[in-house]
């Protein structure tokens, strides 16, 4: 871990010794040091090419440690490296865009957040942005990337024309993204066995007729196009941890054994609606669910027990609820509460 000039340069000293034998022996490195002296980044600079197995690289603050002076170019080093195979960045703009853009290394993991105060959207060239989405823009680490991890990748929410694949593709996080597009994720990722996604679309709540037709238009957008293709599924997917919305947005067309929806589920009709139908499409055995009050719960003809006695749970095994009562579900009637009575028949284990 290197986080000051002074462990910056001790590290140097430490690298050099035993007759500079010890750089091919470093595998992992968490670097997020701010300001280093220009003497200091310059002998980084030289050593850096004899990282030859280093495996996991960390930038915690990503362009402020990449910046450090004008004449320095720590992202092009790093870029030229070809043992890398884990790259964690937080705080991304231009100049670990340009690191992830001409890196010669094969990934098989990518964590990037691009969360910063600039957003490297804002200042990259013309009107579409179809270029940057991750399946084109990563493509030279198509035959070895596994999992992708990004915050604020908003070019996901377009949709590119790519016919790379990415075999090995297992896991999809994203965070931070509104209106994702499936079809390009399902193509070019075949073989995906795991999602997470969790945007911001709940601060956005908005609980009029407008808003509801928006989600629902972008939804059938996503259903439309996988329908338009039998082969276009994912045929593999296990799990999705994430907001209701998000997974009432993406709608994957195909079973999804354990669904564990993260924030609280409201007693909104619309959002009972979306979890009715996103679970109709999942058909989960397992699943993971909050929300709050005796209204979220209902009963056989309204509220999550209803949804529960659905069709859409009839293969449910195992349940994990949360519920938050609240004051004034105090006065209601204890066994009107109760959800095992309800709930038993769908819920055979």
């Amino acid at each position: 871990i290197i986080r000051n000039d002074e462990q910056a340069r001790k590290f140097l000293v430490f690298l050099a010794a035993e007759n500079n034998s010890r750089y091919p022996h470093l595998l992992s490195l968490f670097f997020e040091p701010f300001e280093l002296s220009k003497k200091v980044v310059e002998e980084w600079l030289s050593i850096i090419p004899r990282f030859e197995g280093l495996e996991t690289l960390r930038l915690p603050y990503g362009d402020e440690t990449l910046r450090q002076h004008d004449d320095s170019d720590l992202a092009t080093a790093f870029a030229q490296l070809t043992s890398l195979r884990h790259l964690h960045i937080n705080m991304a703009y231009e100049l670990s865009f340009r690191m992830v853009r001409d890196l010669r290394s094969k990934l098989v993991s990518l964590s990037i957040n691009w969360l910063g105060e600039d957003k490297i959207w804002d200042i990259l060239p013309g009107p579409s942005h179809k270029e940057y989405h991750p399946v084109p823009f990563l493509a030279n680490h198509s035959s070895s990337l596994e999992e992708l991890t990004s915050a604020a990748w908003y070019p996901i929410e377009e949709c590119p024309t790519s016919n790379v694949v990415y075999p090995n593709m297992r896991r999809f996080c994203a965070e931070e993204l509104d209106y994702p597009v499936i079809v390009p994720l399902i193509n070019a990722y075949p073989n995906l066995s795991s999602i997470y996604l969790m945007s911001s679309i709940h601060e956005a709540y908005e609980d009029t007729p407008m808003w509801w037709g928006k989600l629902r238009r972008h939804r059938d957008s996503n259903l439309a196009g996988q329908l338009k293709d039998p082969a276009c599924a994912w045929h593999h997917l296990q799990s999705f941890t994430g907001g209701l919305m998000d997974l009432y947005l993406l709608a994957p067309a195909c079973r999804i054994p354990r669904v564990r929806v993260s924030g609280d589920v409201s007693s909104n009709d619309f959002q009972l609606e979306a979890l009715r139908t996103t679970l109709a499409l999942a058909r989960p055995t397992q699943l993971k669910i909050r929300g709050a009050g005796a209204g979220f719960l209902g009963n056989e003809q309204q509220g999550l027990i209803a949804v529960l006695r659905s069709p859409a749970c009839s293969g449910l095994q195992a349940l994990e609820l949360d519920v938050t009562f609240l004051k004034e579900d105090r006065e209601a009637a204890l066994d009107e509460l109760l959800v095992r009575r309800s709930i038993t028949p769908a819920c055979p284990r």
